[in-house]
C-alpha cells in the first residue's frame, strides 16, 4: 500500500462516526480480505496527473492522484431497508470531508475533494452482485506530502 493509502485509510478511521458505519477496520485498499455482513469501505487508485514543470525531478510524485472509493454492503432479506439506509448514511458522513486541507493522517494535503461517481461505475471492492447495495465516490487528492 502506498503511503498516501495508507494516510488515507488512517484518516478514514479518525472519523468516529465513519469507522462506526463500518464495523471499526473494515476499510481497505486494493482487495477486501472476507465477505463481510454489514457495511465496508474499498478504495483503489484509479489515476495521477502531472503539474509538469522543466525543473522537475525525474521520477516525481504525481501533483494529483485520484481513488475510486465505494462504500459496499449485502442486503439480507427482511431488512426493512436499513442497510440502504446506513450506506446512504455512511455516504453523507464521507461527504463531509470533502474540500479537507491539510493534515491527512500522518502526512498533508493541498486539497481533497470527493465527487459522486457516474451511473454506469462498475463496482470493483466486491464478491458478487447479488443483493449488492453500494455508493460510489471518486476521491481526488491535489498535493499530497508524506509525513515524517
Amino acid at each position: 500500500m502506498s503511503q498516501l493509502g495508507i494516510d488515507l485509510r488512517g484518516y478514514l478511521l479518525t472519523d468516529a462516526t465513519l469507522s462506526g458505519y463500518v464495523g471499526g477496520e473494515r476499510i481497505h485498499q486494493n482487495r477486501v480480505p472476507e465477505e463481510y455482513d454489514g457495511l465496508y469501505i474499498w478504495f483503489g487508485r484509479s489515476g495521477t496527473e502531472d503539474e509538469d514543470a522543466l525543473d522537475d525531478a525525474q521520477g516525481a510524485q504525481p501533483f494529483r492522484e485520484f481513488f475510486d472509493l465505494e462504500i459496499i454492503a449485502y442486503a439480507t432479506e427482511g431488512d426493512g431497508g436499513q442497510t440502504l439506509d446506513n450506506i446512504e448514511a455512511c455516504a453523507d458522513q464521507l461527504r463531509t470531508h470533502h474540500k479537507l486541507r491539510g493534515s491527512l493522517n500522518n502526512g498533508s494535503v493541498q486539497l481533497l475533494r470527493i465527487f459522486d461517481h457516474q451511473d454506469d461505475y462498475i463496482p470493483r471492492g466486491v464478491f458478487g452482485d447479488d443483493g449488492l447495495h453500494y455508493a460510489a465516490f471518486q476521491i481526488e487528492v491535489t498535493g499530497y506530502v508524506a509525513g515524517d
